[in-house]
């Protein structure tokens, strides 16, 4: 993390938890064990944390209000590719799954997978003709034709957005995939439903 203050442009800024002198260039934090190249990175709303995603198909969190403090959950999942703060504690992540998942980070330590967000495609298998089941036999020696992967996206996710909201408080977001689809997500925070029925 560099600073990227410009004397002549902005208001000399305050010390923040990424350091108190900010020069232009001044390296503000330095972090070597990623686990393989970063595919992408998010500030949360406030700028005191920063999210990244990493070919060891890891999610990582450095809480720069918490003492700098890293936290590193590794998943079994393919590689994410993107990454994108939708609130404060609340983060999505998607790649080479082709769906997206929320993750919660709650504090150092307090980083979880809470879900995959997508929904199955529909698809229409009742109408498959004894012709094509036949077919199917013959050419790919399986009796479905299914090479459609169970997901909206049919590629890697490669790029996360903000549609609408705020990053404190997102509402809809979209995914780009390989497949050259973009869709639009809706941001419903689960942990925030549960917490308010449990009250």
């Amino acid at each position: 993390v560099f600073s990227a203050y410009i004397k002549d442009i902005e208001d000399k800024p305050g010390p923040t938890p990424w350091g108190a002198k900010m020069p232009f260039g001044e390296l503000l934090l330095e972090h070597k064990d990623c686990g393989g190249w970063v595919h992408s990175v998010s500030f949360s709303a406030s700028g005191d944390q920063l999210a990244w995603v990493a070919h060891n198909s890891s999610i990582t969190v450095i809480d720069a209000a918490q003492g700098k403090e890293v936290t590193q959950l590794t998943t079994e999942l393919l590689p994410l590719l993107s990454v994108l703060f939708v609130s404060p504690t609340e983060i999505v992540a998607a790649g080479h799954d082709c769906c997206p998942y929320q993750f919660s980070y709650r504090g150092p330590g307090a980083l979880e997978i809470v879900k995959k967000l997508d929904v199955p495609k529909q698809t229409s298998k009742g109408s498959l003709s004894a012709m094509q089941h036949f077919r199917n036999l013959d050419k790919k020696a399986t009796e479905e034709d299914s090479n459609e992967v169970e997901a909206l996206h049919q590629n890697s996710i490669m790029q996360l957005c903000i549609v609408s909201g705020v990053k404190a408080k997102v509402e809809r977001y979209s995914s780009v995939g390989l497949d050259g689809a973009m869709v639009i997500w809706d941001f419903k925070d689960s942990l925030a439903k549960v917490a308010k029925e449990g009250q």
